[in-house]
């Protein structure tokens, strides 16, 4: 590779970086129409940026436009994920209408989450739809993953006097 084509591709990437910046700066100063606006620029010419998928995700989100929020979440994917990512594309399904959906989406939820709050989150979903099996796994994995938290505890023996178990 000549030196003018190590500039060239430098150049773009750094262009690209620069762009992801300013998705995010939008995103974080609720400038959530900019943030849009600068995804789809973004993802025009890199249509596989996962990153960039993810926030045009959150500010749909944000703009309660449901059905656009769910499928950029889902072109998000696969790879790593922002762990958000499963429990917006629930409450997505959700806010739609589309209940196997949100239960298939709670299921995928519970069994990655890694932290007290996402199983919180994901059991209230549960709970809102009436998926009782869903929210008796959130709380047993939440249980399994924060023993000595005592509001965790707290939140399982009050899901089990819900459920009857």
């Amino acid at each position: 590779m000549d030196d003018r084509t190590t500039n060239n591709l430098n150049t773009h990437e750094g262009r690209l970086a620069g762009t992801l910046e300013t998705i995010a700066e939008h995103y974080r100063y609720e400038r959530y129409q900019d943030c849009v606006r600068a995804a789809r620029d973004l993802l025009a010419a890199e249509p596989g940026n996962r990153s960039a998928w993810q926030y045009l995700g959150h500010a749909y989100y944000k703009l309660e436009r449901w059905a656009e929020a769910r499928s950029a979440y889902e072109q998000s994917r696969p790879g790593p994920c922002n762990p958000l990512v499963p429990l917006r594309q629930a409450e997505c399904c959700h806010r739609l209408g589309q209940w196997d959906e949100t239960a298939s989406a709670l299921r995928r939820v519970i069994a990655g989450a890694r932290c007290a709050p996402m199983l919180v989150s994901a059991m209230n979903l549960a709970i809102s739809i009436g998926d009782v099996c869903s929210a008796f796994d959130a709380a047993e994995r939440l249980r399994t993953i924060a023993p000595h938290n005592l509001r965790a505890r707290a939140i399982y023996s009050k899901v089990c006097e819900l459920l009857g178990s």
